[in-house]
């Protein structure tokens, strides 16, 4: 009897052994895995949503193309046609802000210029022949010998650049003159130049307070470029909205709505 019952103990012990769930391989590894901290599991689910959350919008592309006859700002903005037309719409244009728009976009390829004449590449002036209306000497604004008036500021500044492109020395006299016999018609440089004047009696070298880069994004962004216009347009903004915030938010709201209109 007393066999019996051992062996009735025995069978229930090795039942209840076998019962047991037996641990799977991802269990074991489960238990060597190091487990996460509470600020890893937030870091983690933080992740999991970022992954998931929709890109930003991105900005407008620029498709804007070079218009036909450019007028106004454009005239600054996209030269290589009329040399003398920056000046004109300069000239014509009443808008504070605009204006200094226009300035900023002359010194711009001022500095684009100088750039050039480093390197032994300038690139010429657009109209050298409206040199030969401003004399050497006399009085300004005599007649030449059709009756038509000399020493104009756009025909003497675009000799005295033409000068300075070939390093002649006389190029600072002629240069003085543009600015002694009319300083507003060369408040900006010829089309390709860097000698402009800053008042009678005020020969001034524009672009030397830009660096290159600085000059490159303000011409792609004025000229809308679609593969660097809009991040041009972005940093030039950036860096106007403490000297000129007017200047930065005609930027902001006119400039780059259009540039991203054809």
């Amino acid at each position: 009897m007393r066999g019996f019952l051992l062996a009735v103990v025995a069978f229930s012990l090795l039942a209840c052994s076998e019962s047991k769930p037996k641990k799977s391989s991802n269990d074991d590894d489960d238990e060597d895995r190091p487990r996460k901290s509470k600020s890893e599991k937030v870091k983690a689910s933080a992740s999991a949503q970022t992954s998931s959350a929709p890109p930003p919008a991105a900005a407008a592309a620029f498709v804007r193309e070079r218009p036909q006859e450019p007028a106004g700002v454009d005239a600054c903005a996209f030269t290589g046609g009329v040399g003398m037309a920056c000046l004109a719409a300069l000239r014509a244009e009443q808008d504070p802000i605009k204006r200094r728009y226009m300035r900023r976009l002359t010194d711009a390829e001022a500095r684009q210029s100088l750039d050039e004449m480093a390197k032994g590449e300038p690139r010429g002036v657009a109209h050298p022949e409206v040199a030969a209306m401003c004399a050497e000497t006399g009085p300004c604004g005599a007649k030449d010998a059709n009756g038509n008036a000399m020493d104009d500021g756009y025909s003497c500044l675009t000799k005295a650049q033409s000068l300075a492109f070939d390093k002649d020395p006389s190029a600072a006299a002629v240069h003085t003159r543009a600015c002694q016999c009319d300083a507003v018609g060369g408040q900006i440089p010829v089309m390709g130049g860097y000698l402009a004047c800053d008042g009678p009696d005020k020969p001034v070298t524009r672009g030397q307070s830009l660096s290159s880069d600085e000059a490159k994004q303000i011409r792609d962004c004025a000229e809308c470029s679609k593969e660097t216009g809009a991040v041009a347009c972005s940093l030039e903004i950036a860096r106007l909205s403490a000297s000129d915030p007017e200047l930065a938010n005609y930027l902001k709201t006119v400039h780059v709505p259009r540039c991203s209109q054809p």
